[in-house]
C-alpha cells in the first residue's frame, strides 16, 4: 500500500512539473522575453479556426480587390505606374464600374512630376508646338 501511495505522489508531482514548466514557457511568451514561434503558429492557427467558424458566409459580393500583378505589369510597365495612369484607372473604376468606394493599399514613396509639369517642360523646350 505504501509503494501505491509513493506512485501517486510521483505521479502527482510529474503533472505539477509539467504543469508548472508549461505555465513558464507561456508567462515568457506573453512579457515577450524569449518568442517561441511554435506558441505564435498555434495561436495564429487556433485564431484563423475561430475566425472561419463564427463568421461563416460573409463573403460580401459588392466588395472587389483589384490587384496589382504580373499581367498588369507586363500590360502597363513595371510599377510604380505613373499618377497619370493611375489616374485612368481610378477613373473607369468610378465611371465605367460604378463603384462607390475606393482604397489602396499601396506605399507612394517615389516623388513624381504630374503628366501637366512634363507637358509644361515639352511645351518650353519647343518640343510641342
Amino acid at each position: 500500500m505504501a509503494s501505491a501511495a509513493r506512485i501517486r505522489t510521483l505521479r502527482l508531482l510529474i503533472r505539477i512539473a509539467i504543469s508548472a514548466v508549461s505555465l513558464m514557457v507561456f508567462v515568457a511568451h506573453i512579457s515577450s522575453s524569449p518568442r517561441f514561434e511554435f506558441i505564435d503558429r498555434i495561436e495564429n492557427y487556433m485564431y484563423d479556426v475561430r475566425i472561419r467558424l463564427t463568421m461563416p458566409d460573409t463573403l460580401d459580393d459588392r466588395i472587389v480587390i483589384v490587384d496589382i500583378d504580373e499581367a498588369s505589369q507586363a500590360e502597363l510597365g513595371r510599377w510604380p505606374w505613373p499618377r497619370d495612369t493611375l489616374a485612368i484607372i481610378v477613373d473607369n473604376l468610378f465611371d465605367v464600374y460604378g463603384i462607390q468606394v475606393l482604397g489602396f493599399d499601396v506605399l507612394f514613396a517615389e516623388a513624381e512630376e504630374s503628366s501637366a509639369e512634363r507637358m509644361l517642360s515639352r511645351l518650353e523646350a519647343g518640343e510641342i508646338g
